[in-house]
């Protein structure tokens, strides 16, 4: 039966090769199949083995890509990934769509539906999502405006087929971004919205579904040509399980705030970020209850670079936890290009970590 089907999808791809070859109103297409025939002879004791001992499996791959020229400067492109498999050390599924898009483009807007990564900032949404998005603007220009939604999985088959012990986490997600830009583009501030819930029936018996929604406003600043000021201040307001109504929501801020320092010969980076303990975003940002300060230069001296940098963090800040940790990593690397391309590398790295347990503390006072 796999092998009936095999042929069917081979088909397709070859059709599907042969019409898009023969039609000359495509700008660009590519199509590309491989199958490949493992046979497996494993000899001696195999009870441990992770081969099978006497099997013969095939592994195809299809790849569709396009793109047409549409009326005026509207662009149609896609993209489709199939796989065929009876081998299970490859792929557990016997069919599966490995990427799957469509999209409609111009330089002002951009429809996509099906495989699509989203990434408004780092506190907000960051998410591979199936579903649809919606761009209006220009990027770079002096407004763009972002709206989308979708389901967060990674395979295809998960949105028909019955929940699985090696299923990975379904999340809803949806969510907004606006873009602007102010004198002469020097200062740009962008607003970013996200929810996501996470579907109650991929949720394991050890955890609970979460309900998260985020708003955040990330700016840059240019403040000369050397100097840049850049930042975002979020806000998430999330439900540790959505099944409970008597759980208490929970409010809590993240903030970071950057400089960048960049001359001919010398590039410095300096941030600082607070998370606090119950701050959650779309994308799972698994940090809490943490503050960090760093700083990050390079110089650059002829055919040598010299990178110098110092990390200090430190979390449980509102001793919300048992354990606390603060840490201070120093460190610096030289680089010297020699000729044909040859180089040479020196560094050194300090990291010194101080943890407390207020359990043991308590039976050691």
């Amino acid at each position: 039966m796999a092998k009936n089907k095999l042929l069917v999808v081979s088909c397709f791809f070859v059709v599907l090769n042969i019409i898009f070859k023969t039609n000359l109103s495509y700008s660009e297409i590519k199509v590309n199949e491989d199958v490949t025939v493992t046979s497996y002879m494993v000899h001696g004791n195999h009870e441990q083995s992770f081969y099978p001992q006497y099997k013969t499996t095939y592994l195809y791959e299809g790849e569709v890509d396009f793109s047409k020229e549409m009326l005026g400067n509207d662009e149609l492109y896609g993209n489709v990934i199939f796989r065929s498999t009876d081998d299970k050390l490859v792929d557990p599924q016997t069919q599966s769509i490995e990427r799957l898009y469509s999209g409609l483009r111009s330089e002002n807007y951009d429809v996509i539906f099906g495989d699509y990564y989203a990434s408004f900032s780092e506190y907000s949404l960051n998410n591979a999502l199936k579903g649809g998005k919606l761009t209006l603007g220009a990027e770079g220009g002096d407004y763009r405006f972002i709206t989308l939604g979708g389901i967060d999985t990674s395979r295809w088959e998960d949105l028909w087929e019955t929940r699985q012990e090696d299923s990975s986490i379904r999340r809803y997600v949806w969510g907004s971004r606006f873009e602007s830009a102010y004198f002469n583009k020097k200062l740009r501030l962008n607003f970013n919205y996200g929810g996501a819930s996470d579907d109650w029936s991929y949720v394991t018996t050890e955890t609970s579904p979460l309900s998260v929604q985020v708003a955040s406003m990330d700016w840059e600043y240019r403040l000369a040509d050397f100097m840049t000021f850049s930042g975002e201040f979020a806000s998430s307001y999330s439900d540790p399980d959505d099944r409970v109504r008597d759980i208490e929501e929970k409010w809590d801020n993240a903030l970071r705030a950057t400089l960048d320092y960049n001359i001919e010969n010398y590039q410095l980076t300096s941030e600082y970020s607070r998370l606090g303990p119950h701050f959650n975003t779309t994308g799972g940002y698994s940090t809490q209850d943490l503050e960090s300060l760093l700083f990050d230069g390079t110089l650059f001296i002829d055919r040598m670079e010299l990178v110098h940098y110092l990390h200090m963090d430190r979390d449980n800040l509102n001793k919300l936890k048992v354990a606390t940790t603060k840490q201070i990593n120093p460190g610096a690397r030289l680089m010297y290009r020699l000729p044909w391309e040859l180089g040479l590398e020196l560094g050194a790295d300090v990291r010194k970590r101080y943890s407390s347990d207020k359990y043991v503390s308590d039976r050691t006072d």
